[in-house]
């Protein structure tokens, strides 16, 4: 009877141990991660004359079913296994993510891929870890003779004329190729008002917060000096049809400044209208050897006299110093105009 007893006493008590066993383990599972972080660039291979100026992907998605937060704020970044301790300028506020949200951000690194060699990046936080991007930077001269994009000898020229605390970067896009010029330490710059990109007295025009200056030269296909006059007398003659064709064109509707044909005798005249359009040849402003070019006029930050907008007195005068040393490398296809100071 004793033996019966100590059985069954024996029996509950495995299964009591058993119970508490699979709560134990029920509460240590750990919990799946849901966020997926993956870091890119457009090229992972690139030159020395590039490497200064490396603009990076960053992205994290919720592979989960679960609503749950991004992690960007606690994220940090580590290059070849060093953590980048400027990396808190950069980072964003997290958000919450539903399922299947991503949220992204892109920087642009302008000094931790300097030298030559083979980069590691890798982008983690609490909830998440990249697998890790490749980048190698090859050395300046590795190109094959005749091989190299010709813009980077202007590059190598602009570093020549630019004060400390400057740099300058050759890049190379599907759409062409392009130079920055970019101030390192950032300062005020103010928001164009209009093309003439003064001050002004409203809101637009006050200080942002802080920015780097930066010029931006976008090369274009060779016009040689001996055929640009031809090029200006060609397009405007093209100019001039275009005038006679826009009268013509007075009695077609427009919507928000283009015109809208309707009837098939409208639909003649503008197509014959953008035909003419068509044979418009684009005139550079400047060439560098056999490469000619344009400062971007479209994108206000890029323009040759984005200095003026520039707060500081004393960094705007740098920054027009430096625009003037960039413009002296240049041959202009045309006299220019003497910089202003902007200081009305």
């Amino acid at each position: 009877m004793e033996k019966g007893k100590m059985r069954k006493f024996i029996f509950i008590l495995g299964l009591c141990f058993g119970a508490v066993l699979q709560v134990t383990f029920a509460q240590a599972k750990p919990v799946r991660n849901t966020l997926q972080a993956t870091v890119d660039a457009q090229r992972t291979t690139i030159s020395e004359l590039e490497s200064r100026n490396i603009e990076l992907s960053f992205a994290v998605v919720n592979t989960g079913k679960e609503t749950t937060e991004s992690h960007l704020a606690d994220s940090r970044l580590f290059i070849n296994s060093a953590e980048i301790k400027d990396w808190n300028r950069y980072k964003v506020s997290s958000q919450m993510l539903e399922a299947g949200q991503t949220q992204s951000l892109s920087v642009r690194l302008f000094s931790h891929f300097k030298n030559p060699g083979a980069y590691e990046v890798v982008w983690k936080s609490e909830a998440f870890q990249s697998p890790a991007l490749k980048i190698n930077v090859l050395r300046d001269r590795v190109m094959p003779e005749g091989k190299e994009p010709k813009h980077f000898a202007l590059v190598r020229a602009i570093r020549a004329q630019l004060p400390p605390g400057w740099e300058a970067f050759g890049e190379l896009w599907p759409i062409g190729q392009l130079i920055r010029i970019v101030r390192l330490q950032p300062t005020r710059i103010a928001q164009p008002m209009s093309p003439s990109m003064g001050f002004g007295d409203d809101d637009a025009a006050k200080p942002n917060p802080f920015q780097r200056f930066e010029l931006t030269l976008y090369t274009e296909p060779f016009i040689a000096p001996t055929d640009y006059p031809q090029l200006k007398i060609d397009n405007d003659a093209v100019y001039q049809k275009l005038h006679q064709l826009g009268e013509q064109m007075q009695d077609i509707p427009t919507m928000k400044g283009q015109y809208s044909p309707e009837t098939p005798e409208h639909k003649k005249q503008f197509e014959e209208y953008e035909r003419v359009r068509e044979t418009l040849r684009h005139v550079p402003e400047f060439y560098f050897r056999d490469v000619s070019l344009n400062f971007d006029s479209w994108n206000w930050h890029n323009n040759k006299h984005n200095y003026l907008l520039v707060h500081d007195k004393a960094i705007r005068a740098e920054c027009k110093e430096v625009t003037q040393r960039v413009i002296n490398l240049l041959s202009s296809y045309e006299p220019q105009e003497v910089l202003p100071d902007g200081d009305d």
